[in-house]
């Protein structure tokens, strides 16, 4: 969400107003998941999508609409027929796109001060019922700006705390209401330690997934901005010596190859709640360091977290394609879709035909 608030401010800026079409339901082989947007300006100008193209029009023909009579609306879109410019998904699937007027809105605007303070929490936005187009800005389970109908206010609040853990987005049933939720958090963040020839491979990578990308190294030598000229932040010296966070948005690499770099981390990393903790090595150096975690007292489950060698194993041998076999392990890792949920909202699903 954070390049559609920077477009949005940046029209608002410049005296337009904005209409915002949102993805709140998929079923099929719809081309773009739930919480895609499309943006456009009472200038006529566009950004995002909600279907790679395929009703783009259709939605920005409603949304000027919306924009002139201010009436939110939910609408759907099928399966196309034999007809090729005919409106609807010639992909297949069935989407749901809910279509507002975001020209004045106080919980988008939270939202920006939000994700400024790199902080978490949940848009919740009523697609259906008679509080339609009501929305609210839920953070450590409370609502901070707009509203929720209280009927359903804790219900909703219960459910978006489940699925921000999980890092979803999807639209639930309270009988009559329903709430469009969308989780909010910063952009994730890596830490590599060890400013090695993976890692050069590995930061430009991670930046195109969109991380935010940290290298740190206790050899001033390696750790150059013409050897990591993609990465956000550059920190020299030894893991005990920094000011380092490792939140539930963090994935720790670890590429030094050596216990004096790795075991001053541990006692953090180990203790944190990053969602991610690899550490490069052999299958013998990996044994060696659960060993030796063990002797210093780690737990088990806690050992258990590290994934060690580092990366799927895909056959991978240049660092290139290292740096793939890493990345496709954090984005395994860190996928939490497979969770179960105990929501008390409905998930309805759109039917595929």
């Amino acid at each position: 969400m954070i390049e559609e608030l920077r477009r949005r401010r940046s029209w608002l800026a410049e005296g337009k107003r904005v209409g915002f079409a949102t993805v709140a339901r998929v079923s099929g082989s719809a081309p773009r998941p739930v919480g895609s947007r499309f943006m456009i300006s009472s200038a006529g100008e566009m950004a995002g999508s909600v279907s790679g193209g395929c009703v783009e029009n259709d939605v920005f023909l409603r949304l000027q609409k919306v924009l002139d009579d201010e009436r939110p609306e939910l609408v759907g879109y099928g399966i196309a027929d034999d007809e090729a410019f005919e409106v609807g998904l010639a992909c297949g699937g069935r989407i749901q796109v809910f279509l507002e007027d975001q020209s004045a809105s106080p919980v988008l605007d939270a939202i920006e001060e939000l994700i400024a303070a790199d902080g978490y929490g949940s848009l919740v936005t009523m697609v259906g019922g008679e509080n339609l187009g009501q929305s609210a800005l839920v953070v450590d389970g409370r609502v901070t700006a707009g509203a929720i109908p209280s009927a359903i206010e804790q219900s909703v609040i219960a459910d978006a705390a489940q699925l921000l853990a999980r890092g979803t987005n999807l639209t639930l049933e309270y009988g009559d209401h329903e709430a469009y939720v969308e989780s909010i958090a910063p952009a994730p963040h890596m830490l590599i330690f060890g400013a090695v020839h993976i890692a050069q491979e590995l930061v430009p990578m991670a930046k195109r997934l969109g991380y935010r990308v940290t290298v740190s190294d206790a050899r001033p030598a390696f750790l150059t901005r013409d050897r990591f000229p993609d990465a956000d932040e550059l920190l020299p010296g030894w893991p005990d010596q920094l000011d380092l966070v490792f939140d539930r948005g963090t994935a720790v690499v670890i590429l030094s190859h050596d216990a004096r770099f790795e075991d001053p981390l541990w006692p953090q990393v180990l203790a944190s709640d990053a969602a991610y903790i690899g550490a490069m090595g052999s299958s013998g150096t990996t044994r060696r360091r659960r060993q030796r975690l063990l002797s210093a007292g780690y737990d088990e489950s806690s050992i258990d977290r590290i994934h060690g060698p580092i990366g799927k194993d895909i056959g991978a041998s240049t660092p290139a394609e290292i740096a793939v076999a890493i990345l496709a392990e954090v984005i395994a890792a860190t996928r939490r879709g497979d969770q179960e949920l105990d929501l008390i909202g409905k998930a309805r699903f759109l039917p595929s035909d």
